[in-house]
């Protein structure tokens, strides 16, 4: 057997061991997730009464004054993101997949995924388990930026502003993403006129340029919210919102037992049930702007409220201890929020009857 055939039988076998350790990381993800008897880890490192205490209190994680009308003031459009928060580093190896970034020294780079450390400690592989010479390195450009597509909700409130702020401030880069790019993010980047390249999951870069994240992971940054309102302002609804939206989660985890009978009961009273994974980005931002109430279950298709128009009404059912973050789009909006606890303790109709009943108490 010659030696090009050995460097062969060598890469397939990385390439298989890579695959069986990804199968592994994900059956020890569902275990860690049975062990913590919920699916939805807060992740963040404040505590839930110290959130509630920034959100009421009007600040953000910084301690800086959320204004606003930062959203509502058509002058807030000069605001830009700081130029210290864009960063360059060299010779360094992007997960497309888990949005994690190695340095040379094969350790994370701090700042660059959405996901907060706690959860990549228990969802992502360690970066030994990929050697770095079966690793494809983009030769198209020294500059790369990585189009993100981790999750819906991060990619709406998180990455994409951060990727929108800098296109504003970059030019002569490569825009890559990965082959099984999700069709929202698919979406935004027709709608953009983005020149993607396609790459593998894994890749090395001789420049990896990124906006350096929050300090929690998933908290709405006002800047943020502000800069999708105005990239997209063509494809929000311009007259009087007037539709009464429920998001359904039927389709996807977290969904309560009693939800398909709530769902009725909505319907019947004048509400549109939407499956938002169902929906183009184009259809979402189309109906979540004409909306005046929206309500669903604690999750990523409720990010569509920022689609929405001050004063509207979002109704939150939930579960103690899930993210704040919902509410701190509406405080930074100026949505009047109304979050219900659903008691897991409870029957499913008791828990349908305190969602009636809160519907009833305030007029929805």
């Amino acid at each position: 057997m010659n030696l090009g055939n050995q460097e062969t039988l060598v890469r397939i076998g990385f390439w298989i061991g890579w695959r069986i350790a990804r199968f592994t990381s994900h059956l020890w993800r569902q275990l860690f997730r049975i062990i913590q008897h919920d699916t939805n880890l807060v992740y963040d490192n404040r505590s839930y009464k110290n959130r509630l205490l920034l959100i009421s209190s009007g600040t953000d994680i910084s301690g800086e004054k959320i204004y606003q009308d930062l959203i509502r003031n058509n002058s807030s459009k000069t605001i830009q993101l700081p130029k210290e928060r864009i960063k360059s580093i060299h010779e360094v190896v992007i997960d497309l997949q888990s949005a994690v970034m190695y340095d040379s020294s094969k350790k994370m780079v701090q700042g660059y995924s959405s996901w907060p450390n706690e959860y990549l400690k228990t969802n992502r592989l360690p970066s030994a388990a990929f050697p770095r010479f079966i690793i494809p390195r983009v030769r198209d450009s020294e500059k790369v930026v990585a189009f993100p597509s981790t999750s819906y909700y991060h990619f709406l409130i998180e990455d994409l502003p951060n990727f929108l702020h800098l296109r504003e401030s970059l030019s002569g880069f490569l825009l890559v993403a990965r082959k099984r790019i999700p069709k929202y993010a698919k979406d935004v980047a027709d709608i953009l006129e983005l020149e993607l390249k396609q790459v593998d999951e894994m890749i090395k870069v001789e420049e990896s340029i990124y906006v350096k994240r929050n300090l929690i992971s998933g908290w709405p940054d006002p800047i943020d919210l502000q800069k999708l309102k105005i990239e997209f302002e063509e494809l929000l609804f311009s007259g009087k919102p007037h539709l009464k939206v429920y998001v359904s989660r039927r389709k996807s985890s977290r969904s309560p037992k009693f939800e398909k009978e709530l769902e009725g009961i909505l319907e019947h009273n004048g509400w549109i049930v939407v499956n938002a994974q169902d929906l183009d980005f184009k259809a979402q931002v189309s109906i979540f702007s004409r909306s005046r109430i929206l309500m669903g279950m604690h999750g990523a298709g409720l990010a569509n409220a920022v689609w929405l128009r001050s004063g509207a009404k979002v109704i939150e059912l939930r579960f103690k201890n899930q993210s704040l973050a919902l509410q701190r789009i509406s405080k930074i909006q100026a949505y009047h929020h109304i979050m219900h606890e659903l008691n897991p303790k409870t029957s499913d109709k008791e828990n349908l009857d305190s969602v009636v009943n809160l519907l009833q108490e305030t007029r929805t």
